[in-house]
């Protein structure tokens, strides 16, 4: 059973209404089409409509993928301009953004494509390359420990020719280089000289012998009246000479050939060690690289939406359909971070709020009819009915039968009550039916 309520006031409000606002501050743009106060906004919830479909691949003309995420900054702006109320000024964004998409397609193209592939490829030749690693660390040591048996001690070189001619020589050292030139040739030999001698090899009196290819015979004891004797060759054509020239040179700076293949082992040991290790942790992980390849890929992506989100921000999108009935900025100003720039409201559905009297507490959810006659205050306005439901109700201090009440009403009707509306409490023109 319905109860008549009396009205104290009434007054209507926009069940849906919200001030947009950017998160970055930065220019204002228009946006295409643009709007003005009292244009109808459509509803674009990026979270519903795009967020799903941000990471979706662009497919080639084969059927194939491209590794080329679809959602760059053109897309974007294709699909968020027409829904938008406001653009920010947004280049900057799209140039990050189309950055990171190409730089992601590169490493696509280049491993990520082919992961599988890779990881069968080097599953086949990895256990080789550490055993090679391996094989060449044992050969550093023979060959060291070689060199190493080559050398004696100190004590044992007395003879200073074996410093030279030998390798097992004093550690410390001055390097000496041995050169033996062999020379050859066709010569003569010059007749011998006719020597007399006094008692106490005074007074010699050379007489030369005329020249020609003689050999010598015999040399004669260096005695008064002795001289060499020469003999012609039986066959006078010249004779082929051969000498033997030996040099030693020593070098002025101190050499420690035995501590230098220490440090030589020391040194490529280290090197070595260091590639090992890296190869057997590699080999640790040798069984998740296809899982870590595909993580990383997913850390990648996850970076571009982080871009894609910040390029789709500097879009002002209302969440519902209403009229836009304020700006705050105008295109052109530059807009503050969560600073109010436009507001839209909706008057599909109405709030009315005020204050009753009636004789039975309204009850929240009860249905509540609210008439008003000539609406717009003269006789030929329409009569406008209104029907809703309690959504709060609470009792006014001191005032038995008074009741602060907040009523929801469809506002749908061929004629539409207008948001901020005062209900003439006068019974004549308002009546509100509760139940």
């Amino acid at each position: 059973m319905s109860v008549d309520a009396r009205l104290l006031t009434l007054k209507s409000a926009s069940k849906l209404s919200v001030d947009l606002a950017f998160d970055n501050a930065a220019v204002i743009e228009n946006a295409d089409p643009a709007i003005s106060l009292g244009s109808q906004v459509t509803a674009y919830l990026p979270r519903a409509s795009l967020y799903g479909r941000l990471g979706q691949i662009e497919v080639g003309p084969e059927g194939r993928p491209t590794g080329r995420l679809v959602f760059d900054s053109k897309a974007l702006r294709t699909e968020l301009l027409p829904k938008a109320v406001l653009v920010l000024d947004n280049d900057e964004q799209a140039a990050e953004l189309d950055q990171a998409i190409f730089a992601r397609q590169n490493d696509w193209l280049t491993l990520y494509g082919h992961v599988e592939d890779i990881f069968a490829e080097i599953g086949k030749d990895y256990k080789d390359k550490i055993d090679n690693l391996a094989l060449l660390r044992s050969l550093l040591d023979q060959h060291h420990d070689q060199i190493e048996a080559a050398y004696v001690s100190e004590a044992e070189q007395t003879d200073p020719q074996k410093l030279i001619d030998n390798p097992k020589h004093d550690p410390a050292m001055r390097p000496t280089t041995i050169n033996t030139i062999k020379l050859s040739g066709v010569g003569t030999l010059e007749i011998g000289l006719n020597k007399d001698y006094d008692g106490n090899g005074r007074n010699e009196e050379h007489v030369p012998y005329t020249h020609g290819v003689h050999q010598a015979i015999g040399v004669a004891t260096k005695g008064p009246g002795d001289q060499d004797d020469w003999t012609l060759y039986a066959d006078p054509a010249p004779k082929l000479v051969a000498q033997q020239i030996t040099s030693i040179v020593q070098s002025d700076q101190i050499t420690n050939p035995r501590l230098e293949n220490h440090m030589r082992r020391a040194r490529m040991v280290a090197d070595l060690s260091d590639e090992l290790l890296t190869a057997r942790v590699f080999a640790k992980r040798l069984p998740y690289l296809t899982q870590i390849w595909k993580n990383e890929l997913a850390i990648i992506d996850l970076e571009i939406r982080k871009l894609q989100l910040a390029y789709i921000a500097t879009f002002l999108l209302s969440p519902f359909d209403g009229r836009l009935t304020t700006l705050y900025k105008q295109p052109g100003e530059r807009a503050r971070a969560g600073e109010p720039i436009a507001r839209v409201e909706s008057d599909a559905s109405l709030l009315l709020f005020g204050q009753i009297v009636c004789p039975a507490a309204p009850i929240i959810g009860q249905a509540v009819k609210i008439m008003t006659k000539h609406a717009y205050g003269d006789t030929n306005s329409p009569t406008i009915t209104l029907n809703g439901k309690i959504i709060s109700a609470k009792g006014v201090d001191n005032f038995q039968g008074r009741w602060g009440v907040t009523f929801e009403v469809a506002n749908t009707g061929a004629n539409a009550m207008p948001p901020g509306y005062d209900f003439d409490p006068d019974p004549l023109y308002t009546t509100v039916s509760i139940g």
